[in-house]
């Protein structure tokens, strides 16, 4: 039988019904009588499957060289484009084209990176759908605060700013300096943890963002004198006093709504400015610990936890420490490291993948919050507000509801079991409040820290973790946080403590695990501990593992 196959088309040689070869243009002549068969189809736009013989997808060499084939990883983007001209947004993980007369191209872009890049124009964005990215227009005399998962990352000023959704949730805001929006400007940048708005190393935040927001401050300070003094009353309020000293002329102090005492910068005194903001001295900002360090309490082996967003990704590998009764130790490391979400992880907040917990030597499993409770282990997150406190609620019931257990009767609770149980450690740490059926959310920032611990404190532990138990409280609560981490060491909490103020670490430590990009970087003891030993393994940069099984990492 003759078959004659156009330039546009392809034809599938059957014999049996069984698939011999692929043909293109040309006349043939096959024998029916023997079997033979030719499917004939048009070689335009894109193949379907259901007509092409599945040996043909396998692999015939013909049929490789008259299509394009691709495949989208997990974690990018393709657009297709014709003849040079970008048509459509590829939706799907495999694509094949016919690529004869109308010459195929997709371009593949990955999602790993949050900020999108040069090469991702404007009209290949219109094809792509609107949840996997976000989109910033930031115009004249205003500025934009961009945020990963609810946590600041930078400021940005005029321009058109374009992120990836996949990796991370990204948000944003844009405030309108005209309009005298600073002083919320100056609230976010100062209150979150996340983005560095320190001058030093010693906060171990990144310096380029320090960099950024310093440059950003000093840029607003000059249109907007009158508002900019708001940003700096968020400074005081918040107690950092290097930026006070970095970024102010001049600073006045309020206590119990009494003007206190004002500075010019060059009477700038730290020691009389804390005597100022708290009514008293304090003669020695971290308190000296000499309490005995006993048996080990805790050990963790191998942790190992999945990255939430981004699949085939471990956010923590394979870390490894422990602490013993009475011990202080340190977890540092730069933002991102990976401290909290190893404590998340042992506090049973996030799931972990391997690794073996053990506590007094015997392994425990850890899988929720209660687990971790039950097993003696606390924790005081850094983010009071979202998981430490119910601001709906009065002091009393905060506290108690870690340990309802002590105090229910058959299922039962009475409000005088509840302020029974919490009344010491409304005392012991001296909250400063009319009573315990004060509501939490008329506290200041100390005394709401101090409510969260003595809410874990509650629950009896035999391990506790402190994460960033001083951030955002004043210098005086500072210093009684100080004293009760050392009270609970000399009865044998064992204590696990991370904070980016580095001379806060390093005083209250009595030994350091140094983590980054999710690995243990080394672990030091308090005489091996300098800011230059830490921040050396603090900023290690841990490559792929090699074929040994061992991980190399580079030192930056």
């Amino acid at each position: 039988m003759k078959y004659m196959i156009k330039d546009n088309q392809a034809g599938f040689v059957l014999k049996d019904g069984v698939f011999q070869k692929m043909i293109t243009s040309g006349t043939y002549h096959f024998s029916k009588m023997l079997g033979y068969s030719v499917e004939i189809e048009e070689m335009s736009g894109e193949v379907d499957y259901m007509e092409v013989p599945y040996q043909v997808l396998a692999g015939d060499s013909a049929f490789l060289g008259a299509t394009l084939h691709a495949e989208i990883p997990d974690g990018s983007v393709g657009f297709i484009y014709i003849n040079g001209k970008l048509t459509s947004f590829a939706n799907r993980k495999e694509y094949t084209f016919w690529n004869v007369f109308d010459k195929y191209e997709i371009k593949i872009v990955s999602m790993a990176e949050t900020e999108i890049g040069e090469d991702v124009s404007k009209q290949m964005l219109s094809l792509v759908p609107m949840n996997l990215y976000t989109e910033m227009s930031v115009g004249e005399g205003e500025t934009g605060l961009v945020y990963y998962d609810n946590v600041l990352q930078k400021s940005a000023s005029k321009g058109v700013y374009r992120f990836w959704n996949y990796a991370r949730s990204v948000t944003y805001r844009v405030f309108d300096l005209r309009q005298q929006e600073l002083d919320i400007v100056g609230q976010e940048i100062l209150t979150r943890d996340k983005i560095g708005i320190r001058m030093n190393v010693s906060c171990m935040y990144k310096i380029r963002d320090a960099v950024e927001f310093a440059a950003t401050v000093s840029e607003l300070k000059r249109p907007l004198y009158s508002a900019v003094q708001l940003v700096i009353r968020e400074i005081v309020g918040n107690y950092k006093l290097d930026e006070i000293l970095e970024l102010t002329d001049r600073v006045t102090i309020l206590r119990d709504g009494k003007n206190i005492s004002t500075f010019e910068k060059k009477e700038y005194d730290t020691s009389k400015i804390i005597a100022d903001m708290i009514g008293r001295e304090i003669s020695d900002m971290y308190p000296e610990r000499e309490n005995k360090i006993g048996e080990e309490v805790f050990r963790v082996e191998d942790l190992t936890v999945e990255h939430p967003y981004i699949a085939n990704r471990d956010l923590i590998h394979k870390v490894s420490f422990s602490v013993r009764a009475g011990e202080v130790v340190g977890l540092g490391g730069l933002v991102g490291a990976g401290r909290s979400e190893v404590c998340s992880a042992i506090y049973g907040m996030m799931p972990i993948k391997s690794g073996k917990v053990f506590l007094n030597g015997k392994e425990i499993h850890i899988k929720s919050s209660e687990d971790a409770v039950h097993n003696g282990i606390s924790m005081v997150s850094e983010d009071r507000k979202r998981y430490g406190l119910n601001f709906r609620w009065d002091i009393q019931k905060n506290i108690a509801i870690s340990n309802l257990k002590a105090i229910s009767r058959a299922y039962f609770v009475s409000d005088k079991s509840i302020a029974d149980r919490a009344r010491p450690y409304f005392a012991d740490l001296r909250v400063k409040a009319p009573g315990l059926n004060t509501g939490v959310a008329t506290l200041s920032g100390g005394n709401q820290q101090k409510v969260v611990i003595a809410r874990a404190l509650n629950t009896e532990p035999k391990v506790i973790i402190l994460d960033e138990p001083t951030k955002g409280i004043d210098v005086g609560s500072k210093n009684e946080i100080y004293q009760l981490i050392n009270e609970l060491a000399a009865k044998g909490v064992a204590i696990i403590m991370i904070s980016s103020e580095l001379p806060e670490l390093m005083a209250m430590s009595d030994r350091f695990v140094i983590m980054a990009e999710g690995h243990v970087a080394g672990e030091l003891n308090k005489e091996e501990a300098r800011e230059a030993s830490i921040m050396h393994l603090a900023t290690k940069t841990f490559k792929n593992v090699s074929k040994s099984g061992k991980e190399e990492t580079k030192d930056e």
